[in-house]
């Protein structure tokens, strides 16, 4: 999910499989426990930068292209933000 071209590919691909689209939930994204700031490096936030927003960003844009001429509008939204239970659990217990 980190290449323009591989999401574009995957919206062309459901397109070309489905023939229409209803309905779309596009979920992609890491987590990479760090323990400080510091710990994030110039590429680990880019890898993260580039799966969890270019990815949604490439392939909403890429089905709005496949969908366009169909006077089909795509439509994208960011819910609320989510805790679940795996999230704390990632973190190593800090004594």
């Amino acid at each position: 999910m980190r290449d323009k071209h591989h999401c574009q590919g995957i919206a062309e691909a459901t397109m070309d499989t489905c023939g229409h689209l209803e309905n779309s939930c596009n979920h992609a994204g890491i987590h990479v426990q760090q323990l400080s700031l510091l710990g994030i490096t110039d590429e680990l936030f880019d890898d993260t930068f580039k799966v969890n927003i270019y990815s949604h960003f490439y392939t909403t844009g890429s089905l709005a292209n496949n969908l366009i001429d169909s006077g089909i509008r795509v439509n994208t939204f960011a819910p609320v933000p989510v805790w679940p239970p795996l999230i704390p659990a990632s973190f190593q217990l800090i004594l």
